[in-house]
């Protein structure tokens, strides 16, 4: 959701594809991130990562990289609202209630 508030598009269409394919899509493909600001696109680099282990551990971890990037770089609205729903998870994570959206 965040890459497709930053770049402006799904991060992969696997509409119509069988299961070898998508798998294949997600291992190999590597998004074009050119356009997105440093700050977000090391939170989408991490993110997006094809090895597991390389990615975020928590939803407390990538909203604090989120919150990293929002100190960095002006924030469009829709990433905002990503962050607070990421924050939210984040909250859920630790047992506390997340305020409403």
């Amino acid at each position: 959701m965040l890459y497709a508030c930053l770049v402006g598009e799904p991060a992969r269409d696997l509409k119509g594809v069988t299961l070898a394919q998508a798998l294949e899509r997600v291992q190999v493909w590597q998004p074009d991130l050119s356009g997105v600001p440093a700050a977000w696109r090391s939170v989408l680099e991490t993110a997006l990562d094809p090895d597991p282990a390389a990615r975020f551990r928590s939803a407390r971890e990538m909203a604090e990289a989120l919150d990293r990037a929002v100190g960095a770089d002006a924030t469009p609205a829709p990433t905002a609202r990503a962050t607070r729903r990421l924050t939210g998870l984040a909250r859920r994570e630790d047992g506390e209630p997340s305020p409403p959206p």
